[in-house]
């Protein structure tokens, strides 16, 4: 293992949803649109295309966290 693949994911703290099960590929959605949204003011097609998501990926995940 180098080194490289021992450093572990950084997740925005309010990536983290009580409710669901929290997979890998979740948290980095939710991750990046939390960053999106704390710097910048969009709709959700903004937040994708800022956040680098589909725009489906980002609403899924959008709807997560205002249910959370």
């Amino acid at each position: 293992m180098t080194r490289i693949e021992m450093v572990k994911d950084i997740y925005h703290p309010n990536a983290y949803l009580s409710h669901i099960r929290n997979v890998r590929r979740g948290l980095k959605a939710r991750t990046k649109i939390l960053n999106v949204v704390e710097k910048t003011v969009g709709d959700t097609r903004t937040i994708a295309a800022q956040a680098g998501l589909s725009y489906g990926v980002t609403v899924h995940h959008l709807k997560l966290l205002s249910a959370e």
